[in-house]
């Protein structure tokens, strides 16, 4: 301690509050205290504030600490342009109007082959028996005035259609009941 620390002990009155000095400077600064009008008042004021820390509600360190990264976060968070945000709202909105087309269009009722034929009433989805011949199918159509007009597709189903010239004047239900019942070359028939 210097000299002037001597005469005003102002840094062991903290601890004089904290009630952390030993007992000879415990003694000599009290002594002191109660001769020194500007001491005292130093006293008094520290004793008032840690009064009124003790009152305050504790935080815990680490909540502090927390409360400071979200403070210099927010201060560094870089602000968007005002256009940005319309921007990806309309950008959204084209997307799903898109999508909501494409499936539209990949949803049509009827399916063109690329011959050209468009399905009728009397176009049907045919798979042929695996067993049979490409003479046997060819001499079924024939015999029923069809043609095969699309396929295989990916589920191994063909596209038939009756000539015109061989349903007229008939219906082409009685065509399908006749093909459905030749198992021995045909395993499905249905109607496109």
């Amino acid at each position: 301690m210097n000299m002037q620390d001597r005469e005003h002990p102002t840094e062991l009155l903290p601890w004089l509050v904290n009630d952390t000095l030993e007992a000879a400077e415990r003694e000599h600064v009290l002594q002191h205290v109660e001769d020194c009008a500007q001491c005292r008042e130093e006293l008094a004021f520290l004793r008032a504030l840690a009064g009124t820390m003790q009152q305050m509600p504790q935080q815990e360190a680490g909540e502090i600490g927390l409360q400071r990264l979200l403070h210099s976060v927010r201060a560094e968070r870089p602000r968007l342009p005002r256009w940005l945000v319309p921007s990806a709202i309309a950008a959204g909105i084209v997307l799903v109007v898109q999508s909501v087309l494409l499936v539209q269009v990949g949803h049509q009722d009827r399916y063109t082959p690329m011959s050209g034929s468009a399905g009728t009433d009397h176009t049907f989805l045919v798979r042929f028996a695996p067993e049979a011949t490409a003479e046997a199918i060819g001499v079924l159509l024939r015999a029923h005035g069809a043609r095969i007009v699309d396929g295989p597709g990916a589920a191994g189903l063909y596209r038939i259609e009756l000539e015109p010239e061989a349903v007229a004047g008939k219906d082409s239900t009685a065509v399908l009941k006749t093909l459905r019942a030749s198992k021995q070359v045909i395993t499905y028939i249905q109607a496109d």
